[in-house]
């Protein structure tokens, strides 16, 4: 389920994604009105995407082996992950609670 969880629903939020994300797909005029519909993902940010991915997913194989092997500590994987959180708002990258 972790394989899921990273490289693919990341790189794939435009099909997997939540209600909230339509926002990306519908463009509107000042006054409200629909000026456009985006049919599929776009390839923007692709270089960003691919590393919060390979990020997320080092971070996933950090927490397999704090729960098997006591490293690293938990409280540091907590940190890093707070930091990806961090970057992905300098980034404007809509990082999904995961």
């Amino acid at each position: 389920m972790h394989y899921y969880l990273t490289f693919y629903r990341i790189v794939s939020t435009g099909v997997h994604s939540s209600p909230d994300i339509l926002e990306r797909y519908l463009i509107f005029y000042k006054d409200g009105l629909l000026k456009e519909i985006r049919w599929g993902p776009g390839a923007e940010n692709s270089e960003i995407t691919t590393l919060f991915a390979a990020i997320y997913s080092m971070l996933i194989i950090s927490e397999y082996l704090s729960n098997n092997f006591g490293v690293p500590e938990k409280k540091d994987i907590n940190q890093l992950f707070e930091k990806m959180r961090k970057l992905s708002k300098e980034y404007n990258y809509l990082l999904e609670e995961i």
